[in-house]
């Protein structure tokens, strides 16, 4: 069931969760003195506040379906992945924010930069994806009147958006500088793979003409690999 809420709510929801993010690293971090968080921040914040006028250009539409309206996933596979995506997140984020503030050795800065690029592409990927379909809702569910997509990213590979959130959940603790903050990522990026594949099937079951789709384009994520 839908529920309609205000720009405003919608916009403070935006900066709770940018201040939620910042918070949770300086402070799980212990310390202000930490260039790799400050740097995530100002791309973290860039990407949550650009996407509203991006899509207020772009896709309208789907502006209004991802900002503006709260949507329950409908299928209770869908609903416990979004949990389990939600708590391995914050994992994520509180394993990185430990390993990377305790000053011991860690990330080479090269590797850092590699990553920071690599969430450059994710946000470039995501936003790609969001100009090409106006379908792209938080739940994996067929809506009314929905038709494949097949433009843009999506005559490369099938899954861009979840191809693109793996690749910033990988990025992210070599960015902040931790290596023990890819452990819990590499179980979210096997969360998305499975979320996919259960995705996949409602697709080719009530989504009419995908499988033809899925003929044309053979790839999920990498193409030529998976």
């Amino acid at each position: 069931m839908a529920e309609e809420i205000s720009l405003n709510a919608a916009l403070f929801k935006i900066f709770a969760g940018i201040i939620l993010v910042g918070g949770l690293l300086f402070f799980l971090g212990g310390r202000f003195d930490w260039p790799q968080a400050w740097v995530y921040m100002v791309f973290y914040a860039a990407w949550a506040l650009g996407t509203v006028p991006w899509l207020k250009k772009y896709n309208p539409e789907l502006l209004r379906k991802r900002l503006l309206v709260t949507l329950k996933a409908g299928a209770l596979w869908d609903r416990i992945f979004i949990e389990v995506n939600l708590y391995l997140y914050a994992a994520m984020m509180v394993t990185t924010s430990l390993d990377a503030g305790s000053r011991r050795p860690g990330v080479p800065v090269q590797v850092n930069i590699l990553a920071f690029a690599g969430l450059l592409a994710g946000y470039a990927l995501v936003l790609y994806a969001f100009k090409a379909n106006k379908y792209a809702i938080k739940a994996a569910q067929v809506q009314q009147g929905q038709q494949v997509v097949s433009a843009g990213p999506y005559a490369v590979v099938r899954h861009p958006m979840y191809a693109a959130v793996s690749l910033l959940y990988i990025s992210t603790p070599p960015a902040l500088g931790s290596w023990y903050g890819l452990i819990p990522a590499a179980l979210l990026v096997l969360s998305v793979l499975l979320r996919a594949h259960f995705e996949e099937k409602t697709l080719r079951k009530e989504l009419p003409g995908y499988i033809e789709y899925a003929q044309k384009v053979k790839y999920r994520f990498i193409p030529g690999v998976w």
